[in-house]
């Protein structure tokens, strides 16, 4: 009985090729937003804010520091109106993006849809996504 057990199980696995066939492997991937600032008043923008329902971006200088609750999402200036921000493995699809200036006052704010697309194919299993730049007008 235990010879037909044993070829059972050997027949199983070797028609499958895979002990777990729905596993996904544990890759972390990142996501992020390009925001690119353009208008009149885009050369006094000091931060980019975007928020989603689960919550809010941080300056990548503040992230040594986490938010008590939320993600850790960042905020990078990378010159010229161009600011990315860096979502880890969340993909947002309603959010508000805020501009402000180095008092903090607000220099505008607006609600977008991200579209997401995958960017690999990872089969059943979360991957790395990306969506298009969202360009805000500044004054």
């Amino acid at each position: 009985m235990v010879g037909a057990v044993s070829v059972t199980a050997a027949v199983t696995l070797g028609s499958t090729g895979c002990l777990f066939p729905n596993a996904c492997p544990t890759i972390g991937y990142l996501s992020s937003v390009d925001i690119v600032l353009s208008g009149p008043d885009a050369a006094s923008a000091a931060l980019v804010v975007l928020c989603s329902d689960v919550g809010c971006s941080i300056p990548v200088a503040e992230s040594g520091t986490p938010p008590a609750s939320g993600p850790l999402w960042t905020a990078t200036d990378e010159g010229d109106g161009h600011w990315r921000i860096d979502l880890g493995m969340n993909a947002p699809e309603r959010v508000t993006i805020e501009v402000l200036d180095a008092d903090g006052a607000r220099l505008t704010e607006t609600a977008e849809e991200l579209e997401w697309r995958r960017t690999a194919d990872t089969g059943q299993c979360p991957g790395p996504v990306a969506t298009d730049p969202v360009t805000v007008e500044v004054g």
